[in-house]
């Protein structure tokens, strides 16, 4: 799947203006199925049709492949997460420095957990993505570096300048050891569980103190 911000920005316009309220249908019905079932599973063109209710030469007319469909959702899905709000939104609290480290650690993680409770099956369809998809993965991953990873870096040298966070840990290790916590839980959260009484609160305190005071005894 070949998807850069050419085409990124050309595909999020399509998707953002449908021409009719049909292709809108389509597009809401693949974000749905392409989020509970997975690219792979989701069959075309029969199952998309009959959730978009339309029939299936209508789909042929707005979308001739599945991939067509799936990379307009994609890429709206990183559009919206890269450059509209969210990233620069995260980026914005990562770049706080009103905060102690746990303020700012809980603050961070709990906007992520607000975003993808209101973006169940586009958070699914991206992680999808990444994990299958190498091109996609290393292009996403870029914008996720210059955007996300850099400033985090500098917020946690912030905090060792600080003295809130050891001067010996390197701050790049650590920003990437804090990520990929965060990142498993968001997605053992909202794509691997089934449970649907999370306190991601009393959760995360639990993680903050492992993160804080290790695990030896």
């Amino acid at each position: 799947m070949k998807l850069n911000r050419k085409k990124l920005l050309s595909e999020y316009e399509k998707y953002s203006k449908p021409s009719s309220t049909k292709e809108k249908d389509v597009l809401e019905a693949g974000e749905r199925l392409f989020g509970e079932r997975g690219y792979f599973r989701c069959d075309y063109p029969s199952e998309i049709a009959k959730e978009a209710q339309v029939t299936e030469r209508t789909l042929f007319k707005y979308f001739p492949t599945k991939e067509d469909l799936y990379i307009r959702i994609l890429a709206a899905i990183v559009y919206e997460t890269a450059f509209s709000a969210q990233m620069p939104e995260l980026r914005k609290i990562l770049e706080t420095r009103s905060l102690s480290f746990e303020q700012w650690y809980l603050f961070m993680i709990k906007n992520r957990i607000q975003m993808a409770k209101k973006n169940y099956h586009k958070i699914r369809i991206l992680s999808s993505a990444i994990l299958h998809d190498s091109g996609f993965a290393d292009f996403f991953g870029s914008i996720w570096k210059e955007n996300l990873f850099i400033p985090a870096v500098d917020a946690i040298v912030y905090f060792q300048e600080k003295g809130e966070i050891r001067k010996d840990l390197d701050p790049i290790t650590f920003t990437k050891t804090s990520y990929s916590i965060s990142i498993s839980y968001l997605i053992y959260r909202f794509v691997l569980s089934k449970d649907s009484k999370f306190d991601d609160d009393a959760e995360l305190e639990k993680i903050l103190k492992i993160l804080m005071q290790g695990i030896r005894p």
